[in-house]
């Protein structure tokens, strides 16, 4: 692998089976036309970047969505990838962060940290406004909608009378709770529908998979053509919701952790319940589809898409210029 001359290292959440990120690194491979070599599974192994770079004199490092720099999965989770951006600044490349999201809840050391890294690098992109981190208090970042607004969606298979929930696992303690409250709430909400559980997350699976009529996805495609023939997503995930306005669906999101809110709100479209509040009461999940069902759908799809090329391209600039 270390022989490959490339002119970037594209590096993220890649190869742990996150629905999400291998979108984003679909997209970003199909619009990017030089060569690369992708980092997957670099999480516990930050190092091999030393040893490609050595290799690669000119390669630039290139983290091309989702939300990399957090504390949330785990501090050492964050380290390891700003390893990564430490060992690309060391050999004096540049680096590119596009479409990034980004955590209100760090740890005020993880914000020093992650502050360090936007701060040096090339070109800094933030997916949506929700993710737009004003705190930080830079002059090179710019804010463009997510790249899974890229996608062709009308290659993909038309619309069935299904619903299709993204759900995330709750904590083990409100895992059968959750699971009977939400379940009994979509089935009066949906008598006459077909019911599909999928995960978008390995974490999602074990829980996912309890619920009648669940299915593991085993592509980018398979998924892609799941969303494009349901007529409403249920999701706690935030690029299922992101994919749901792609598409032109009907979304309720319960929302973990503000992030699904802030993004309705960004989009215009889409409803969503707090996820506390749903365990507090669980008929507002009922009540949000309802609400969902008579909504008037407008979604900025165009726009959004306009807004990522116009992004896309001026950092294809940037990085030509270099």
């Amino acid at each position: 692998m270390s022989q490959l001359i490339v002119d970037a290292v594209v590096a993220g959440y890649f190869g742990y089976g996150n629905v999400g990120d291998e979108i984003i690194l679909k997209l970003f491979l199909e619009n990017f036309p030089f060569n690369t070599l992708v980092l997957k599974r670099t999480g516990k192994n930050p190092f091999k970047l030393f040893f490609i770079l050595l290799k690669n004199k000119k390669a630039s490092l290139i983290f091309p969505g989702g939300e990399i720099f957090q504390d949330r999965t785990s501090f050492f989770s964050l380290i390891s990838y700003a390893t990564l951006v430490w060992i690309a600044l060391f050999f004096k490349r540049r680096v590119f962060l596009l479409f990034q999201g980004f955590s209100d809840n760090l740890s005020s050391l993880s914000f020093k940290i992650v502050k360090k890294i936007f701060s040096k690098a090339t070109f800094v992109s933030f997916r949506d406004l929700s993710s737009f981190p004003s705190q930080l208090k830079l002059d090179n970042i710019r804010c463009s909608p997510d790249i899974s607004f890229l996608i062709k969606s009308k290659i993909y298979k038309s619309e069935e009378k299904i619903v299709l929930c993204v759900i995330k696992k709750p904590s083990f303690c409100l895992e059968k709770r959750f699971k009977k409250f939400f379940y009994e709430e979509i089935r009066r909400s949906f008598s006459d529908y077909k019911i599909i559980f999928i995960p978008f997350h390995p974490a999602d699976e074990n829980f996912v998979k309890n619920f009648p009529n669940s299915r593991k996805v085993t592509s980018v495609d398979e998924t892609l053509n799941l969303i494009s023939k349901a007529s409403f997503i249920i999701t706690s995930r935030y690029h299922a919701m992101v994919l749901s306005f792609i598409f032109k669906k009907r979304v309720v999101g319960i929302d973990f952790d503000g992030r699904l809110k802030k993004l309705s709100d960004y989009a215009e479209a889409g409803t969503v319940i707090d996820f506390k509040s749903f365990m507090n009461n669980p008929s507002l999940l009922h009540q949000a589809i309802e609400k969902e069902k008579i909504n008037k759908i407008f979604y900025k799809n165009f726009l959004f898409k306009k807004m990522v090329n116009k992004c896309f391209r001026e950092f294809l600039s940037v990085f030509k210029g270099g």
